[in-house]
């Protein structure tokens, strides 16, 4: 296995990360709305987003 591929696989491996991951393949949604769905904390949502967006799984936006 290449060892770069390892970190992606990390972040997968996470089951709320692929419930985020699928979530937003269908739209966008803020945070608390996915603090919502998944019925997780908001900072815990925070954490598996920066983690998606450091893999260049996801992008982040945020609204002013």
């Amino acid at each position: 296995m290449n060892i770069k591929k390892i970190p992606l696989l990390k972040v997968l491996s996470d089951r709320n990360r692929l419930r985020v991951l699928n979530l937003l393949s269908k739209r966008d949604a803020c945070v608390c709305e996915l603090s919502d769905i998944l019925e997780i904390s908001q900072p815990a949502v925070s954490k598996h987003i920066k983690k998606l967006v450091l893999a260049r799984l996801i992008e982040s936006k945020k609204k002013s």
